[in-house]
């Protein structure tokens, strides 16, 4: 069957079975958290030693049992299951098929192969089946015996060790059973369609550029050693406050050669003022780092060493998940947050790049990395011999046609917050940006604003994307110069401010109780100065100009604190009627969003952000069913943004028009979207 025609007939009431496969590992040597499951089932030392199969009475079907050798299992009874349920289906799919390979199960395929892990984080529980078990199901797990696995061979375990495993894996299979059982109903079908989406996703896997990774890998190897040459103290071991060698799973503590202790102690050796920031993704750190990296190598050392280091861990991610086919097998996460939004790895919410990971598909580098001859970072030009870009090492048999939803979140947020002039303007296609910078900023002239003045432009999406979900001035800047870049951050927040703003500034932060934060102020530069002023006056001047946005936060964080004083779960419930949890919430502002889970801090900004996104991933969702329906395969997504392989640019637009639709449960949302067919991924 093919998987368009499965989206269009599956039904959850189809007789089910559960699977579970216990497979040989090693921790932190062989097992599924260091490969893809494709390279953990063709490695010498897989073995499948046992599966364990559970099939409820059901109509004519009658109760089934089963624990031992896969190539004794009773499969043919499975024939009459079109589910087959396994908490992580998509390894044990894998595992599956790669038994039929070696000969230990009979050809054929169920036709869903249903996640009840995704099931539970659905429920707004943890994906793994011990808390699943306890707080869907009220059953305690004892995982002693899975751990006890490590490094067993079952055939070498005492006989009574080997009932123990049976009964375990019994346990998992039933249990995974109860959990369908009992909140499949409650798990909409739209919902079970996009776990099937997902579990799709990471079987197609996507096509790499082999030779091309190749060759990055070579060259960021070369600029990783050259770089860790020119820093003095790279491979100095770390030592204890007494003076000792730290140590580490018997092995010494080596300092980090971006130690910014080290970094400080050079600096000043070298008279090199300190930047006025540390933190490497602020704009006053990259400045001084442009400043003095051509002048001191060992700074320009360090810039090449950060860089290249994380990038080389992403490609030998990349190139250790490579299949014999030429594709590569990657995480794509069903619920991975919250809201509802996918994530890169299981647990993941705002899947920032986590440097010891490697990939993550959800937030893969946005531009290319160029490397002169002497393998530096430097700007691309005349002087770069190498480009690593992240995303062109990603192609298709013919072409990837990327498309997204446009504005999305903006139109989302005016949406909800019954703004219907913006809306409106959003609909003649004028974009949200443009309407932001015509009603809140001055904007008066006739010509669109993105010709006109891409700065201006810049600054509303900024303003739009961050003030509107209550970021203060602080955190603006940081987000402001993601969005405006290097070209146009000094330009907007450099201007000159006079001692009346600043006084203002300086009483703001006495009256948030940030009198620190005035002592900072005062003893840093004027361009520093500047650019929190003008930060704080942007911030100031968006909540001025949108009542009903500010409101919006009102109420939400009202609606909060309400139900944290009587001592109950907070929940929303959304336009297309799922709800976003907020449970054992706290008069403080602290609630989690998973069963058990810690709690994190929440206010009425963070909280309209939750919706925003959350409706706009269900605006998505159906915009990818409707694709896959349609036959075309997206291989996968990235927020609001879906990657799909076509034959020709044509298919490009009907994939524009499938998701460029207003769902039922919001009909007046100006939904738009536009795309591009490329031979490899870009932004």
């Amino acid at each position: 069957m093919q998987f368009k025609d499965l989206l269009k007939e599956y039904d959850p009431n189809w007789p089910h079975a559960t699977i579970d496969f216990e497979t040989f590992y090693i921790k932190n040597k062989y097992s599924v958290s260091d490969m893809s499951y494709y390279h953990y089932c063709r490695d010498d030392r897989f073995n499948a030693f046992m599966v364990s199969i559970y099939i409820p009475a059901q109509g004519d079907i009658t109760e089934l049992k089963y624990v031992g050798p896969v190539e004794k299992a009773p499969w043919i009874r499975l024939r009459d299951c079109p589910i087959w349920l396994a908490h992580n289906s998509p390894f044990d799919r894998t595992v599956y098929e790669r038994c039929q390979e070696l000969g230990l199960a009979p050809e054929g395929n169920p036709k869903a192969w249903v996640c009840t892990a995704n099931l539970s984080a659905f429920m707004k529980c943890q994906r793994n089946l011990s808390q699943a078990s306890q707080f869907l199901l009220n059953r305690k797990m004892d995982k002693t015996v899975r751990s006890n696995m490590n490094n067993k061979v079952y055939l070498d375990i005492p006989d009574e060790e080997k009932e123990e495993w049976k009964e375990y894996a019994m346990i998992d299979s039933i249990n995974a059973n109860d959990l369908w059982v009992k909140y499949k109903d409650q798990w909409p079908r739209t919902e079970q369609l996009l776990s099937l989406h997902t579990s799709e996703c990471v079987k197609r896997g996507v096509k790499v550029d082999v030779k091309y990774v190749k060759e990055c890998l070579e060259a960021l190897q070369y600029a990783v050693d050259f770089a860790a040459r020119e820093i003095p103290w790279y491979g100095e071991e770390k030592k204890t406050k007494t003076g000792k060698t730290s140590m580490s799973k018997g092995e010494p503590v080596l300092i980090s050669p971006t130690s910014s202790t080290k970094l400080a102690l050079y600096a000043r050796e070298k008279d090199i003022p300190l930047p006025e920031s540390t933190d490497v993704k602020s704009p006053e750190f990259q400045k001084w780092e442009r400043d003095y990296g051509e002048k001191f190598p060992v700074i320009k050392a360090i810039q090449t060493w950060r860089k290249c280091n994380r990038l080389l861990k992403i490609f030998e991610h990349i190139d250790s998940r490579i299949r014999d086919d030429g594709r590569m097998e990657f995480q794509l996460c069903y619920f991975g947050a919250h809201t509802g939004r996918w994530s890169g790895r299981p647990g993941g919410g705002d899947d920032r790049l986590d440097d010891e990971k490697g990939l993550n598909m959800q937030n893969l580098p946005r531009d290319p990395l160029y490397l002169d001859d002497k393998y530096s970072v430097c700007d691309n030009g005349d002087n770069s011999t190498h480009k690593i870009d992240t995303r062109g090492v990603f192609i298709a048999p013919k072409l990837l046609g990327i498309a997204d939803l446009s504005q999305i979140e903006p139109r989302v947020l005016h949406n909800l917050v019954g703004d219907r002039p913006f809306v409106e303007k959003c609909r003649e296609g004028i974009s949200p940006y443009e309407v932001h910078a015509r009603t809140s900023m001055g904007y008066e002239e006739s010509e669109k604003l993105k010709s006109y003045s891409p700065m201006l432009y810049a600054l509303a999406k900024a303003r739009l994307l961050a003030l509107g979900f209550q970021a203060a001035w602080e955190k603006f800047i940081f987000m402001a110069y993601m969005y405006v870049g290097e070209e146009h951050f000094d330009s907007i927040f450099g201007v000159p401010t006079d001692a009346e703003d600043r006084e203002a500034f300086c009483k703001y932060l006495k009256m948030c109780k940030q009198t620190d934060k005035i002592t900072l102020f005062k003893s840093h530069s004027d361009h520093t100065k500047n650019v929190w002023v003008n930060s704080w006056l942007h911030v100031s001047d968006y909540r001025k100009n949108n009542p009903r946005v500010t409101g919006f936060w009102r109420d939400r964080n009202n609606a909060f604190k309400t139900d944290a004083k009587r001592e109950q779960d907070h929940y929303i419930e959304l336009p297309s009627g799922r709800t976003l949890g907020y449970l054992s919430p706290t008069r403080e502002g602290k609630a989690s969003n998973i069963l058990g889970g810690k709690r994190n801090y929440f206010y009425g900004g963070k909280i309209v952000e939750n919706c925003v996104q959350a409706v706009a991933r269900d605006a998505h969702a159906e915009g990818l069913l409707r694709v896959e329906m349609a036959g075309i395969p997206v291989v996968w997504h990235v927020h609001d943004e879906i990657i799909t392989e076509i034959d020709t640019p044509e298919e490009l637009d009907r994939v524009i028009e499938l998701i460029s639709v207003a769902p039922d449960w919001l009909p007046h949302l100006p939904v738009a979207a536009e795309g591009e067919a490329v031979e490899r991924y870009k932004k």
